[in-house]
């Protein structure tokens, strides 16, 4: 770790099962610079941390239990990441020694623990307190600069800096890189959302004014273990996707697209212009298309249609309805994506024919 950097540490864990008590600690060598007594109920542990100097720092998790004191415990970390921001910091307080971390939209006061600035953004955000950071998730959410919420964990960064989810990254960029998918972005899109291409070079989002359906509609995309989530664990065949929606306090449709986390560097293992490669992105894009062009579009058409008034929080599934033939003739993805797919292929020069895009990635039996 850097000097003069600010790092953000999060561990996602299970300790439901466990019965030693878990300690969690933060080492500068052999020296303890914070320790934590895990609780079972506890699901992240985030620890933020200001190195006075740059070097190698040792991070454990522990069992604890009377007269005892175990071995690191690694198997129980979930997931782990470790967020560097380059912030400034603010002169020193008259008459004392704290420093407020200037995160540009608001700032942030470690002696406190807290933002002391309001989320500028917070409307949208209406059952939040708008002093909280990243909805209180800071192991799905990040919020470089303060200010909104933005692709879920999509982008999310492994503590060397590598995206940990380069499949999903690039089957949702190709989505968006297509016309009816950038549609679908901008319409939805807060004013000020951008999105630059990563893997898909030359995609630029920039929505300059806020979309025509942002102030009623919530999207957000998410990349979820949908083996083990409560809602699709159990499927025999599994779930490539899966979409949710909840009606918030202030009445505002709010979709949260899933794509599955499974196989995050399929590319680098099997390659893209490979058979099973060719196969595998174009499944992908069409889940980013399927979830949001099907679920989503019912969902919000439910909404403007009056279904869910005078509901609050989550919308029961309904997918037998929205998987029906009849309906699915009906939506924007039976509309589209014969053509997104088409052309997603034609750019990356795949080499898959329209029929084997028809019969293998679109049709699943309708």
């Amino acid at each position: 770790m850097e000097k003069g950097n600010t790092y953000h540490i999060i561990l996602n864990i299970d300790a439901s099962n466990f019965e030693p008590q878990l300690e969690f600690g933060f080492w500068d060598g052999n020296r303890k610079l914070y320790e934590y007594y895990v609780h079972k109920s506890d699901t992240v542990i985030s620890y933020t941390f200001k190195p006075q100097e740059t070097k190698t720092y040792r991070i454990n998790l522990r069992m604890r239990q009377a007269g005892y004191e175990g071995e690191a415990q690694t198997f129980y970390v979930k997931s782990a990441a470790i967020h560097q921001y380059q912030v400034k910091v603010s002169e020193e307080t008259k008459g004392g020694s704290s420093h407020i971390y200037d995160f540009h939209a608001r700032q942030y006061a470690p002696a406190l623990g807290r933002f002391w600035s309001v989320d500028p953004h917070a409307e949208n955000y209406y059952s939040i307190s708008p002093y909280a950071y990243v909805a209180n998730n800071p192991i799905i959410y990040i919020d470089p600069d303060g200010r909104d919420i933005e692709l879920g964990n999509l982008y999310a960064k492994d503590a060397d800096g590598n995206y940990l989810h380069t499949r999903q990254i690039l089957a949702f960029e190709l989505f968006a890189s297509t016309k009816s998918g950038k549609e679908f972005i901008m319409q939805r899109a807060q004013e000020g959302f951008k999105l630059e291409g990563v893997f898909v070079k030359g995609l630029s989002i920039d929505a300059e004014s806020a979309g025509s359906l942002s102030s009623k509609v919530d999207a957000k995309f998410q990349v979820t273990d949908l083996d083990n989530y409560e809602t699709t664990k159990g499927l025999a065949a599994g779930a490539a996707g899966l979409t949710e929606a909840e009606i918030t306090d202030k009445g505002k449709l709010s979709v949260t697209y899933h794509m599955n986390s499974e196989n995050p560097d399929f590319f680098k293992q099997h390659g893209l212009r490979t058979e099973n490669g060719a196969h595998e992105i174009l499944s992908s894009v069409d889940t980013w298309a399927h979830e949001s062009m099907v679920h989503g579009h019912a969902k919000e058409q439910n909404f403007f249609g009056g279904k869910y008034q005078g509901m609050k929080g989550k919308i029961p599934p309904d997918g037998r309805t929205e998987h029906s033939a009849s309906f699915l003739r009906q939506t924007p993805y039976y509309r589209n994506i014969d053509n997104m797919l088409r052309g997603v292929n034609k750019s990356l020069k795949l080499g898959v024919s329209d029929d084997y895009i028809w019969r293998k990635i679109i049709f699943h039996g309708y």
